[in-house]
């Protein structure tokens, strides 16, 4: 008879509180409970892995046994939930950059380790059954004006216009939004009334909170008469906002302000690409470094999940694009050409670029662009990948 179970492995150096919380799970029903020391995480191999992971963080060895996630890349679809010290925040935002899904300040009696398996489990296949969980593009400012929000919004209008994919673009500028301007939108609904009530919330309901744009484009925008200071809105709720989003759309694109707080971090740390719109000049440049060493260094991020778009691009310009590519090391460098007179008319209209200028030069980019990002076939002609600098080229 097959066996419909889960399979849950415990891992910590607490054996006897640990074997107690197995038997928990085995009276309770509906699980296969392993226990195993953290050194022997990186040596499962693909056939041995468990649908959750509950990693138990000992009082002395915390950061050590944390650090055990950068070696298990077998367990990159597999739900981890974590057990530590609850005074430790460096330790938590550590966790969150290493995907986990769930944190618990330990003490963690039974049964709250139960509920949070049994919730994990839960979202799983609620997003399996819609589809999967989507990917999530994020769009951020080297330096302020650089053109984020542009790109980001005429991105995501190609993705579901042209490419026919359902989209979903979220303004995560709290203050300062301008994806509404861009699209020539007005809420009736925003992401702040979502965020209040987002544990009320399934991913069918979160639409009721999204704005259709004619392009098919499906939007959530904060709303103007709002004041959300920094701090307003907690990172566990925007986690749980982006988790429905995702299991509801195959594409979330995502508008971020110039700005590192525990929001953007949380954003940056889950995107699955990250998108670095520069312009060419010294300023430029240096803030780009910045944010660079900050993602990889800081946060963890894996430069091939990075991309750097040079908007505005002029080949004559002081600096180049190999000045730009040496100074970012391992991250991929692209441009998008400088085409004002179309982009200024298209902005004043709220006007997407694929409406106003369908054959423009700098439309044909972006949609080449958006086709790389979405794994699409790139038209038979010289356009995003032959214009991708990798800089090793550079050397």
């Amino acid at each position: 008879m097959e066996n419909h179970n889960h399979q849950l492995l415990i891992s910590g150096d607490g054996e006897i509180g640990q074997a107690a919380l197995a038997d928990h799970f085995r009276r309770c029903g509906g699980y296969d409970v392993r226990v195993c020391p953290v050194s022997e995480l990186p040596h499962l191999g693909q056939d041995t892995l468990p649908d959750v992971l509950l990693l138990f963080l000992s009082h002395t060895g915390a950061e050590q046994d944390l650090g055990v996630l950068e070696q298990l890349s077998n367990f990159a679809h597999v739900p981890i939930l974590v057990v530590g010290p609850g005074d430790n925040t460096q330790l938590m935002r550590k966790a969150m950059r290493f995907g986990v899904k769930d944190y618990l300040v330990a003490p963690a009696d039974d049964e709250e380790c139960y509920n949070a398996v049994r919730h994990v489990l839960f979202q799983r296949q609620a997003n399996s059954a819609l589809g999967g969980a989507g990917q999530l593009v994020a769009f951020i400012n080297a330096k302020g004006g650089s053109g984020s929000s542009l790109l980001a919004c005429n991105v995501a209008d190609l993705m579901a216009a042209t490419l026919k994919l359902p989209t979903c673009l979220v303004d995560l500028d709290l203050q300062f939004g301008s994806v509404a301007t861009h699209l020539d939108l007005t809420p009736e609904r925003h992401l702040l009334e979502a965020i209040n009530i987002i544990d009320e919330l399934d991913a069918v309901a979160i639409r009721s909170y999204l704005t259709r744009h004619r392009s098919g484009l499906e939007v959530l925008l904060t709303r103007q008469d709002d004041v959300i200071l920094p701090g307003e809105v907690a990172p566990q709720r925007l986690a749980r906002l982006l988790r429905l989003l995702r299991a509801a759309f195959p594409y979330v694109v995502l508008d971020l302000p110039r700005l590192i707080d525990p929001l953007t971090t949380f954003v940056l740390g889950e995107a699955n690409h990250v998108v670095v719109v520069v312009q060419q000049s010294i300023a430029h440049v240096r803030d780009a470094m910045r944010l660079h060493h900050i993602m990889t260094a800081d946060l963890g991020i894996l430069p091939s999940r990075i991309t750097v778009v040079i908007n505005r691009y002029d080949k004559k310009a002081d600096v180049s694009l190999e000045d730009i590519a040496k100074s970012l090391p391992n991250v991929a460098v692209t441009t998008i050409c400088n085409d004002y007179q179309h982009v200024a008319k298209a902005v004043n209209l709220g006007s997407p670029l694929s409406n106003y200028a369908p054959s423009a030069p700098i439309t044909l980019e972006l949609l080449e662009f958006a086709q790389h990002l979405t794994g699409r076939s790139v038209p038979e002609r010289q356009g995003f990948l032959s214009r991708l600098f990798k800089p090793s080229e550079a050397r």
